[in-house]
């Protein structure tokens, strides 16, 4: 079998690539035989804080929990119902809508106000408020929100 791994077309044996194979192999065991070779992979590894096995001069891995604070202008929630499972919000649309600030217009900016936080008042003599939403079916990049 090996001489059929390194023979050509022919049938000839190649021995230049059968010793280039050999001394790869050949300098791999030496690698995975060298005592030094454990000692710089041990100096490398990382441990856990309460690692009880760590090397006095280990390196500690940092477990840190970090925040990140992500867009969500739908309200889903991610991994509730599944691993790695995007849930149906649990409001419309339009509900979602009443929720987020107002857009002014002749500002460019919105406001501190919502919908929900309008009085009786404002929304029967206010400003008229829209709910905007595409004309088409698609994917489609929220400029604000991205």
């Amino acid at each position: 079998m090996v001489k059929k791994l390194f023979s050509d077309e022919n049938g000839n044996f190649d021995e230049n690539s059968f010793n280039n194979a050999y001394y790869t192999a050949y300098q791999k065991y030496v690698e995975l035989t060298d005592d030094e070779q454990f000692e710089n992979l041990a100096q490398e590894l990382e441990y856990s804080p309460s690692d009880r096995f760590k090397p006095l001069n280990g390196k500690v891995k940092d477990v840190s929990v970090e925040y990140r604070h992500l867009k969500n202008p739908l309200q889903q929630a991610y991994g509730i119902e599944g691993v790695n499972k995007i849930s149906e919000s649990t409001k419309t649309k339009e509900e979602v809508a009443q929720s987020n600030q107002i857009f002014d217009p002749e500002t460019g900016k919105f406001t501190n106000e919502t919908p929900e936080s309008l009085s009786l008042i404002d929304k029967a003599v206010g400003r008229t408020l829209i709910y905007a939403k595409y004309d088409e079916d698609g994917y489609h990049i929220d400029p604000l929100t991205g």
